[in-house]
C-alpha cells in the first residue's frame, strides 16, 4: 500500500494537477477520504490520459471510461479478490453521480520588457 500512496501522491491528474490531496480538493472540493465511489471512479479513469480524460470538453470519453472502471470492479467482486466489493446497484449509482464542473486554471502569459 505504500508504493500505491506514494504513486497516488506524485500522480499527474492533468491541467498541471499533481497528487490525490490538490486533485480532490480541484475537482471535489473534498479530502480523499470524503470522496464518493462515482468520484473514485473518475479519478480512476485519469489514470490512462490524464491530459485527455480530466478536461470537461472530453467528458463523453470520460463517462464511458468511468463505466469500464466501475464494471471492472464489479467483476473482481466476481472473482473474490476485491478487498471492498462493489456490485451491480453501487455500480449504476455512481454512474449517475455528475461528472466534476470545473475549469482548468488559466495559464500565466508571461510578460517581456
Amino acid at each position: 500500500l505504500y508504493v500505491l500512496e506514494n504513486y497516488l501522491n506524485l500522480m499527474d491528474y492533468g491541467s498541471g494537477i499533481t497528487g490525490l490531496d490538490r486533485a480532490t480538493e480541484v475537482f471535489f472540493g473534498k479530502e480523499p477520504q470524503q470522496i464518493t465511489l462515482g468520484e473514485a471512479a473518475f479519478l480512476a479513469t485519469l489514470f490512462k490520459s490524464p491530459a485527455k480524460y480530466s478536461l470537461p470538453q472530453h467528458y463523453g470519453d470520460t463517462a464511458a471510461r468511468k463505466d469500464y472502471v466501475l464494471t471492472q470492479m464489479v467483476n473482481l467482486n466476481r472473482q473474490e479478490h476485491a478487498l471492498d466489493p462493489i456490485g451491480q446497484a453501487d455500480r449504476q449509482a455512481a454512474l449517475d453521480e455528475p461528472l466534476p464542473q470545473w475549469r482548468p486554471p488559466e495559464r500565466a502569459t508571461p510578460t517581456y520588457d
